[in-house]
């Protein structure tokens, strides 16, 4: 407390002065007072805080009795007062470093739900206070493979108006990992990302990264992307929020799908004998990729896979009392035995999920919210869970987890339990198993990484099985449209710049760790220079082995305008300290006399 037994001769220099200001604002002739005062002065310079302590509350207290301030005085001081600090920590929470509070499990593992980071405003920028603009920025201090704060100021996201400090009009602020700079083109094979920067130069930042090994990176949310019906007779199709496909229907009644490939609108043919790009998915890597869902018939479980989309057909699944359209895929399936599902169970992730009563649910923070479409998980006690790399956990006070025992009932390795939290496990919807054709799928993707099949960010069948061989004998008879491996001239750059994507000058193509539950550019598309605001610095909370430094790529101390910005900070603290010195040693005749 401010007046305690006895206070400190900096508390009582401020305290003293605070009341010759007053008694002199007072305009009061009152002698015995004013002797008081000089008698404090004298005790605070000789360190009898005893005393002066003594004196000091005396003082106070006869302040508040004979020369009051007026209300309108002190509403005054305290508005103004408010507004001072408001100015200033705006000021250093919007251009220097401020706390950010992690709402969704978009970039696990490297941020959780409920993580409380610091993030520092001055990597490669000075901001303009509560605007997405800036005083200086420098591109060569953006990293590849960090990860960034930027605004969804003009984006295509949806609630991001809100308020900063509860006062300024203020557009979101999301956490999202760095992966393209303006020039860039970039490919996707076996779950990283393979490119040459505008120079010619071949991007290595994510090869043998620490922070990227346990990561995979997916061209694509869904095989639609964003579909806009542009006509009565035309549809458009976009990834990454740009136009990348449409279809038109002819005045024969047929429909007619193109693909925009290189700057042109060529026909979606697969079998085309053409050069370059014939069909959505020879694009960005799609091709590369599959949707896998786990089922099981009289013979056992296997993985059904729908791959290499195209816009040459398109097909219409019955909802309710209407339709949704979606692209229709080829189809594979793969037999799996007790070591395989072990294999997905070892590397099992899910989504931060509720368990109630046998329900379950995705994880939020506003909130359990279950719905017709939540599956059941019978025998598992009511909690917040999580599984990350195999291991299962359950989320506790403020994020905290602890690691599930063995003999945990979620931590057992029978077959329908590995199925259910396959299928289920990001999204908790159990639609993704109940219809032949299924519209959604579960948010799983499968793709070849040097020979080895790899679900869940792991090979789970190993090039030399026979069961993967046959599979692919199989698949290799189907061509260009089987799902195999087929190898990319990736150390070509003709071949990722006709066939990969190419990040827009002044723009940048940002990610999620978690793949399966993030929007990111997939969804938005790319993020202009302007709206990179900071980077995240240290992990606060909560405790454990993530507490620290982030797993990312660490930004250089010493850039212009981190230097700019302490310069700017300490000379103003300094400023503060030597006005305040002076004034707290000012002999009090100077004010009072």
């Amino acid at each position: 407390m401010f007046f305690s037994k006895s206070l400190s001769i900096t508390k009582l220099k401020l305290g003293l002065h605070r009341l010759a200001r007053q008694f002199k604002a007072s305009d009061s002739h009152n002698e015995s007072i004013k002797s008081e005062l000089y008698r404090l002065e004298s005790l605070i310079q000789e360190k009898k805080k005893k005393e002066a302590t003594a004196l000091y509350n005396d003082l106070d207290k006869k302040s508040r009795t004979q020369f009051p301030k007026p209300m309108w005085k002190r509403v005054l001081e305290g508005v103004a007062g408010l507004a001072v600090a408001l100015v200033l920590a705006t000021i250093v929470r919007q251009m220097w470093f401020e706390p950010f509070q992690i709402p969704t499990g978009s970039m696990r593992p490297t941020f959780e739900e409920l993580d409380l980071l610091t993030v520092s405003k001055t990597p490669y920028g000075i901001n303009i206070p509560v605007q997405t603009e800036h005083f200086y920025f420098n591109d060569d201090y953006v990293q590849r493979g960090s990860s960034l704060i930027f605004s969804g100021d003009g984006l295509d996201l949806p609630d991001t108006e809100t308020t900063f400090l509860y006062v300024f009009p203020y557009t979101k602020r999301y956490v999202k990992r760095l992966i393209g700079k303006p020039g860039d083109n970039l490919y996707f094979y076996g779950g990283s990302i393979y490119g040459f920067d505008k120079n010619g130069n071949k991007i290595t930042d994510f090869e043998n990264a620490d922070w990227m090994k346990k990561l995979e990176y997916i061209p694509i949310i869904t095989f639609e992307g964003k579909v806009q019906q542009t006509t009565g007779t035309s549809l458009k199709f976009k990834q990454m929020n740009e136009e990348i496909g449409k279809l038109t229907m002819t005045a024969f009644g047929e429909a007619q799908g193109e693909v925009l490939a290189d700057g042109k609108w060529i026909k979606d043919d697969p079998n085309a004998k053409s050069e370059g790009p014939k069909t959505y998915s020879d694009l960005w890597g799609i091709g590369n990729y599959a949707k896998a869902r786990l089922l099981k018939d009289d013979k056992g479980y296997y993985l059904e896979f729908y791959h290499h989309p195209s816009f040459s057909k398109i097909n219409l699944i019955q909802e309710g009392s209407g339709y949704k359209l979606a692209l229709s895929p080829q189809k594979a399936s793969l037999r799996l035995d007790q070591e395989h599902l072990d294999r997905l169970k070892d590397n099992l992730y899910t989504a931060r999920f509720v368990v109630e009563n046998g329900r379950v649910t995705r994880y939020d923070a506003n909130g359990a919210r279950f719905n017709a479409k939540s599956p059941q998980l019978a025998n598992i006690p009511d909690g917040t869970y999580e599984f990350y790399y195999g291991k299962g956990y359950k989320i506790g006070f403020g994020g905290l987890r602890s690691e599930l025992p063995k003999d945990h009932p979620l931590m057992s390795h029978d077959a329908s339990l590995t199925q259910n939290l396959y299928n289920f496990g990001i999204d908790f919807d159990q639609s993704v198993v109940s219809k032949t054709e299924a519209i959604p799928l579960p948010t799983r993707f499968a793709y070849f990484r040097n020979g080895d099949l790899y679900i869940l960010g792991a090979p789970i069948f190993k090039k030399d099985e026979q069961a993967l061989a046959d599979f692919i004998t199989a698949e290799k008879k189907k061509g260009s449209l089987g799902f195999y491996d087929q190898t990319k001239p990736l150390d070509d750059p003709a071949f990722i710049k006709t066939y990969g994507i190419k990040v827009p000058d002044r723009h940048y193509l940002v990610l999620g760790d978690n793949h399966a539950m993030s929007g990111d550019s997939r969804l938005f598309g790319f993020v202009p220079e302007q709206n990179l605001q900071g980077a995240p610095s240290i992990i606060l909370w909560p405790f454990g082995e993530r507490l620290g430094t982030p797993n990312m790529k660490p930004y250089p101390l010493f850039t212009p305008s981190r230097i700019i910005v302490w310069i700017l900070g300490f000379s103003a603290i300094g400023a503060w300290y030597y006005i305040r010195h002076r004034r707290m040693n000012r002999p009090i005749k100077d004010i009072i006399e």
